[in-house]
């Protein structure tokens, strides 16, 4: 855990709900002191049923109340030699910039595009630069004075100047080293294949649901004499849910996301165990104009690569200790604008 001294600053704070963590959590000792209470005292088969129930919605409030309880988010400035730590689902969730990498900010405006339609809708981002190419999201603004009066108050307190022209890549790289992580470069196109793995952002939350919706929708049509219409109506619901979350969980740890860019275009893949799921196409009509870090609180890290106001978003979930770790995604991001066309 990232322990915060007097001359640390925070430029974004970090979200934390206290009060409802101690609600959540009390609710999951709750249950299980109602397994307790059934396991000793129980002698019917119900009554254990009962107990597994309890037991799996406790470990889902524990899963929840963990995530309420943490600090998420928040971008800080280290007092001594200035590098920036960014935090994502905890404080022990952090990618931390060296000081000497970081060249200033930029105020950028970026329309959004609806489908494949540009809408009349802008957003204005404030964006710390690096050296490598890769920015860091700091705040996203709907106008442009906000905007600029953000990056104002972060020079003041930082010292960092504001750039009016992005920064150009430091030059070729080699690709990212990660376990989840595969760049293949052929000689007009270069393929990116991600896989989370078991350790992605809200794996417990997902296999904590998974196990108690599956195992209560189970018990409730078995028992569908006992339960009667409660039993009818909310097994199937229940037992579909618990199914869906286990496949959510597959996808995150035996599949993941593919990018393959060509001549100037982009496509997405989702893969699950060597099988493509899917595929969409970007509609990008240039090479790649930036990539960018962003930290998603409770959801973990994700890179996005910025085209002409359409965004990708690769690695969602990214975490330290996943396959896909944040250091992963900014020399990813690094690696395909030293590479672009």
């Amino acid at each position: 855990m990232t322990e915060v001294t007097a001359s640390d600053r925070w430029l974004v704070d970090p979200k934390v709900a206290k009060a409802v963590f101690w609600m959540v959590h009390a609710m999951g000792i709750l249950q299980f002191i109602g397994t307790g209470a059934l396991l000793l005292y129980g002698e019917s088969l119900a009554e254990f049923a009962m107990a597994c129930i309890l037991a799996l919605s406790g470990l889902l409030f524990l899963a929840v109340a963990g995530i309420l309880g943490a600090r998420k988010g928040g971008v800080m400035v280290c007092g001594g030699g200035g590098a920036v730590r960014v935090f994502g689902r905890s404080a022990a969730d952090y990618l931390e910039i060296p000081g000497a990498d970081i060249v200033g900010l930029r105020v950028i405006r970026r329309q959004e595009f609806w489908g494949r339609e540009a809408a009349a809708v802008f957003v204005c981002s404030v964006e710390l630069a690096r050296k490598s190419g890769t920015t860091l999201l700091l705040l996203e603004f709907p106008n442009m004075e906000a905007a600029e009066e953000a990056a104002l108050t972060y020079r003041e307190v930082t010292g960092w100047d504001i750039l009016t022209e992005p920064v150009p890549p430091a030059g070729r790289c080699a690709p990212p080293k990660g376990t989840g992580v595969t760049v293949t470069q052929r000689a007009d196109a270069i393929e990116v294949k991600l896989c989370p793995g078991m350790r992605y952002a809200l794996s417990l939350v997902t296999v904590a649901l998974a196990s108690f919706s599956a195992v209560t929708g189970g018990l409730m049509l078995l028992a569908v004499e006992s339960t009667g219409v409660a039993g009818f109506l909310f097994g199937p619901f229940l037992g579909a849910l618990g199914v869906c979350c286990l496949l959510l969980w597959l996808f995150h740890v035996l599949g993941g996301q593919s990018l393959d860019l060509k001549n100037g275009r982009a496509w997405v893949h989702f893969y699950l165990a060597g099988w493509r799921l899917g595929r969409s196409d970007i509609g990008w009509a240039a090479p790649l104009s930036r990539a960018r870090l962003r930290t998603r609180g409770a959801l973990g890290f994700a890179l996005e690569l910025v085209n002409d106001g359409r965004i990708i978003s690769l690695g969602p979930g990214s975490t330290r200790g996943a396959g896909v770790d944040p250091e992963a995604l900014v020399g990813l991001g690094d690696y395909l604008l030293a590479n672009r066309e």
